[in-house]
């Protein structure tokens, strides 16, 4: 029978990583195309290959110990899964979302008015109870301008 585990660099390694990869998949499914044993075996190369590399603070530059690894973790995983890095960090959150929005819609309709602006959303997809949403009053009527034309 195998030894039991103990907690390690390694192990701390191993956890921290397997929290990204969590993270990771919630958000980009298409890393659990891969079966959970092959990840598996990939995390404990990772962790292996961060303490080889990456064995003291030091080498960390800037960053503590939990940035860095998750930055070290998610550059990997996605290189493993032959997908694009994404900078999670980087990605508005549903706050800044929406307050993007309603500065943008603020903008359209100040310069260039509440017809031109709902043609343009309109075009581009955006239905009764999307226009409602962000404040339009929606009167299942409207009329149609050329979006392209300049104001």
């Amino acid at each position: 029978m195998a030894g039991k585990l103990t907690y390690s660099v390694y192990t701390e390694n191993l956890i921290e990583i397997a929290f990204a990869y969590a993270e990771l998949a919630s958000r980009y499914p298409d890393l659990t195309e891969t079966d959970s044993i092959t990840w598996k075996q990939q995390f404990v190369k990772m962790a292996n290959e961060f303490e080889d590399n990456y064995p003291e603070p030091g080498h960390w530059g800037d960053s503590d110990y939990l940035d860095f690894i998750d930055g070290f973790a998610r550059e990997k995983i996605f290189e493993f899964a032959g997908m694009e890095q994404k900078l999670l960090s980087d990605m508005p959150s549903e706050e800044s979302k929406d307050k993007l929005i309603s500065i943008l819609l603020d903008v359209c309709l100040h310069f260039a008015g509440s017809q031109y602006t709902e043609s343009v959303l309109r075009t581009k997809g955006f239905g009764d109870s999307e226009l409602a949403t962000i404040g339009f009053e929606v009167d299942g009527e409207w009329s149609e301008m050329d979006p392209s034309i300049e104001i």
